[in-house]
């Protein structure tokens, strides 16, 4: 029920200039945008195509998306205007990749089956799993005005939720082996997405910071943070033009820099619960204080996380927006429970009565 990405990205194996060439060998990447009559399209799908190469498109002025560049920084140098396209059976070889991404797609299938509002079926694959053409263009459009588009696509967001998750359900099993079933679930998680770039940075702070753990050792956040971006452009230096590791490794930096100082105001809240009589330190003085703390906490992260990209933002989208900290305010929880009720369908999906229940809750949800 989805549509084929646009553009879809395609490895070269074979090319000629005329049907009356020999083929020839090629590699490289290409951006492909498809024909208006285009079959269903599957990871690992031998195609044939005819069509005409074109350069992506230049900034038009400082500070417009460089589209070009943005390509440049996945390995792609061309984008193939298909006029014709068809499927020539599967790639030959054999791919990790493939396996993984018809298992994401029964899963989906079967999570989504008792779903009938496409548009809230499109909406919930884009959340999960990364379907860019689950998004309707106005709805992106409008969470790229307001701040928050990286809570509604896969994101180092949902990374995170998902890596939150896992660390309280295995909370039962050994140290070491908590550290290790985390960046497991955590990358193959991330391979379901397609290997998103926002996925895969989050996937490896998380692992990095891990394998540390499991063998005992100092984990500074920084150093993770900086490991990881090291690492990054090691394997793709037009990375550092991309817009999303900027914003990424820009706003997790500031993040653990601001959470000392968070701390501080958070415990300064809490400081007279320490003071307090026994019989004067009521439960629910308690819970109304840690309330109050986790508030403010919340409230500065999205501060912070916001003059962190303030001028990211503005110099690449010509935007301000300071009410997107009130919108990821509201966005941020929403989204994490919406992350999880659908987690959990995934897992209850042939359990019939609570998979059709889960399956309300995330309509209900959605149409809030």
């Amino acid at each position: 029920w989805l549509n084929n990405p646009n553009p879809f990205y395609v490895r070269v194996t074979r090319m000629r200039f005329t049907e009356h060439d020999e083929w020839r060998a090629a590699s490289g990447v290409l951006a492909v945008n498809p024909p208006r009559e285009c079959p269903k399209l599957l990871y690992g799908d031998a195609l044939v195509m005819r069509g005409a190469f074109m350069l992506p498109g230049e900034a038009l002025f400082p500070g417009d998306f460089n589209y070009a560049l943005y390509l440049r920084s996945k390995g792609v140098g061309r984008i193939f205007v298909a006029d014709e396209l068809a499927k020539a059976g599967p790639a030959g070889g054999w791919s990790l990749m493939g396996p993984i991404l018809r298992v994401r797609d029964a899963v989906m299938s079967a999570m989504l089956g008792d779903v009938e509002d496409d548009l809230i079926k499109g909406e919930v694959a884009s959340l999960i799993f990364g379907f860019r053409q689950g998004l309707r263009a106005d709805s992106k459009a409008a969470f790229v005005r307001s701040g928050t588009i990286h809570v509604f696509s896969v994101s180092g967001f949902h990374v995170a939720v998902l890596a939150f998750l896992c660390f309280l359900l295995f909370r039962w099993a050994p140290f070491r082996a908590r550290h290790a079933i985390v960046p497991a679930v955590v990358i193959l998680y991330t391979l379901t997405t397609g290997a998103q770039a926002p996925a895969v940075r989050a996937a490896l702070m998380i692992s990095a910071w891990c394998a540390g753990r499991i063998f005992l050792r100092s984990t500074p956040a920084l150093n993770v943070v900086f490991f990881s971006a090291l690492a990054i452009l090691a394997a793709g230096p037009f990375q550092l033009f991309d817009i999303g590791f900027q914003y990424s490794f820009t706003i997790v930096s500031l993040l653990i820099l601001a959470s000392e100082h968070v701390k501080k105001w958070t415990g300064a809240l809490m400081e007279v619960m320490k003071w307090a009589p026994l019989e004067e330190a009521g439960r629910w003085r308690r819970w109304r204080l840690k309330a109050a703390a986790w508030a403010v906490s919340t409230v500065a992260y999205c501060l912070v996380a916001w003059l962190g990209g303030v001028a990211i933002t503005a110099f690449y989208q010509g935007l301000f927006a300071p009410s997107s900290v009130l919108a990821n305010l509201v966005m941020a929880p929403f989204v994490s429970v919406l992350f999880f009720i659908s987690m959990l369908k995934i897992f209850f999906a042939q359990a019939g009565p609570v998979s059709e229940t889960l399956g309300l809750l995330v309509v209900l949800l959605m149409r809030l």
